[in-house]
């Protein structure tokens, strides 16, 4: 037996995906993002985890891409060539291959599991009302 939460976030951010025809222009999501985490027993208050501990690991999180513009490692030169014309006042480079919504959800999932380890499960993001991406435990 496993026990599952789920809880729901929000952020806006605007984004490059490089060589993509249309997603190759800077534009931005308001994005949905939904965290589970699973664990085979109950704490002490028969919780996976209390909804507020989550809340503070995942606002720390969204405090660092929330209204930015998100840059890939590999997307170095772009930030230098922006910030070079217009300063580094809200991009932010993360560790990720490129800022797909997959590898935002890997971001989100990766940095969440350092502090929460082996009960995250899952990070769901969604781009629009139509268009999500997982990443979770296999």
């Amino acid at each position: 037996m496993v026990f599952e939460i789920t809880r729901s976030y929000h952020f806006s951010a605007s984004h490059v995906i490089a060589g993509h025809p249309k997603c190759g222009n800077m534009h931005g999501h308001n994005y949905n993002l939904e965290v589970t985490l699973t664990h085979h027993a109950l704490d002490d208050r028969g919780m996976v985890m209390d909804f507020g501990e989550l809340d503070k690991h995942m606002e720390a999180l969204l405090d660092i891409v929330d209204h930015r513009f998100l840059i890939s490692k590999n997307d170095l030169l772009l930030y230098n060539e922006i910030s070079g014309r217009m300063g580094v006042r809200g991009m932010i480079c993360l560790e990720m291959e490129t800022s797909t919504a997959e590898c935002i959800a890997k971001w989100f999932f990766d940095s969440l599991s350092e502090d929460l380890g082996s009960m995250v499960q899952e990070v769901k993001i969604w781009e629009t009302a139509r268009s999500s991406a997982t990443y979770k435990h296999s």
